[in-house]
Order: structure tokens, then sequence, then C-alpha cells
């Protein structure tokens, strides 16, 4: 996500409200548990890059911690320490992204039934089935692997009807760059805004998951969303509206903070 080098400050007020409805372990604990059941719910693989992502977040909570007395703007600076550095993370390995869809199945399976055990083995069968399905073949074709098939196929086909070899040649070629251009080329990244909405809904559901208050969580994760699309480029910051609105949510997060059950 390409971004202004303005500093994000994630649910500034919010996180006051998260500390007041969590546990009571201790903020790097409390943390921790946030980022992981986010990260679950934003398909963020396990592994070193995430581990060292989040050691990097609670790092950042600790010296913020030592230089300001606002617990809760430093909890926000920690989150987002924390998926700045996730979104460099190399692409996930096959069985890593059935890895975390088997977590966001057991997730979805938690928030529905409650029941643990048949959760993990709903889980369980899910990264089977994913492995499967989709990691089987250590080494499947590459795009442009299938596509020279496809072109070495229409070229035989064109000798088999008579074609002058040359011409058939030229088609062959013609088609195999048709195929590349149309098929394997890597997609344009989803708009910022658009990235913000996922993310602001992934902070909704760990945050529902977290302290079982819906109304908060959605002005929680509406902040982050309109803090966030502040770091997009050609964003108009400037807006008072939004200000106030922000302002008004803030306020009302302060007034009900303790509310939660």
């Amino acid at each position: 996500m390409k971004a202004k080098a303005s500093t994000l400050k994630i649910l500034a007020a919010a996180v006051l409200l998260l500390q007041g409805c969590g546990s009571t372990t201790g903020d790097d604990t409390e943390l921790e548990s946030v980022l992981d059941s986010a990260a679950d719910r934003a398909g963020v693989p396990a592994g070193t890059c995430r581990d060292e992502c989040l050691a990097g977040a609670l790092a950042v909570f600790d010296e913020c911690l030592t230089q300001s007395d606002d617990r809760g703007a430093c909890f926000g600076l920690a989150i987002q320490s924390f998926f700045e550095c996730a979104r460099e993370c190399p692409p996930p390995t096959c069985e890593e992204r059935c890895e975390a869809h088997a977590r966001q199945q057991f997730m979805r399976c938690i928030d529905e039934i409650g029941d643990e055990d048949a959760c993990a083995a709903e889980a369980h069968e899910a990264f089977r089935l994913c492995v499967h399905e989709n990691c089987m073949d250590p080494k499947p074709p590459t795009c442009e692997g299938r596509c020279e098939a496809h072109a070495g196929q229409g070229f035989m086909e064109c000798i088999d009807h008579g074609g002058d070899e040359t011409q058939c040649a030229e088609a062959a070629e013609e088609a195999l760059r048709r195929c590349v251009e149309e098929n394997c080329k890597d997609p344009m990244p989803p708009p910022c805004e658009d990235q913000c909405g996922a993310l602001a809904r992934h902070v909704f559901e760990a945050c529902t998951h977290e302290i079982h208050a819906e109304e908060l969580c959605g002005i929680i994760a509406h902040l982050f969303f309109e803090h966030c699309i502040d770091k997009c480029e050609g964003h108009d910051d400037d807006d008072d509206d939004d200000c106030d609105d922000d302002d008004d949510e803030h306020d009302w997060l302060r007034k009900h903070e303790g509310d939660c059950d």
C-alpha cells in the first residue's frame, strides 16, 4: 500500500477501551492476543516473518511506554507497526496458505458454535483437504509454461492441417505472446481504500471476538479505516467534517469506556 509519510494514529482512544475490556494479564499479553487474532483473520501466515513482526510490535510498544504515559497511543502505534511489517513478509507457501485457511475456518467455527474440540477437528479436515487439492504437485507448471504448451499444441495442429511451417511458427509465437500478456501478468493490487476496508473488517472481527461488543467494535473499525485512508496517496486529509466525526467518535468512546460486559 502506498501511503503518505504522516504517522498513523490507529485506535488511540479505542485502544483504551480494549485495555479496559480485554484480559488483565498484562499489556504485552493483551496486545499479542489482539494482533494474533487480527493476523489470523487477515490471512497473515504463521512463521518466522510473522513472529518477527509480532516481536517488533511488542518492542515498539515497550519503547513507546518509556517515552509516553499515553498507553492507548502506544498500543495503536504497535498495531500499525505490526501490519506495516507483515505487508513486507514474503508470499506464503501453499501449505502456509492452507494453514491460514484452516485457522480462519477455526475462528469462524468458534464464533458460530464455540466448541473448541469440534472446531479443531473441522479446521484439521479443512487443512487436509486444502493441501490435497492444491499442494500435492511439488512443481506445478508456471503460467508461461502453460502458455508455451498451448502455443506448441497450436503449432502442431497448424502443421497437421497442411499449414506452412514458417507461418505456423509465427502464429504460435503470436498465440504465446497473447497468452502471456492476458494471463501471466501480475494483477494490479486492489486500491488503497479497498485494502484499508479489508483491514478494518479484520479489526472488527478480531475486536468482537475478544470483547463481544459490536457497537463499540464498529466505532473502533471505523476509526481504523478513517486513519488508514489518510495514508493513501491522493486522499484529502483536510476534510473538516471527517475531523468533526472523528472527534465525536473519540468523545463517545471515552464516555462509554468501561461499558463492556
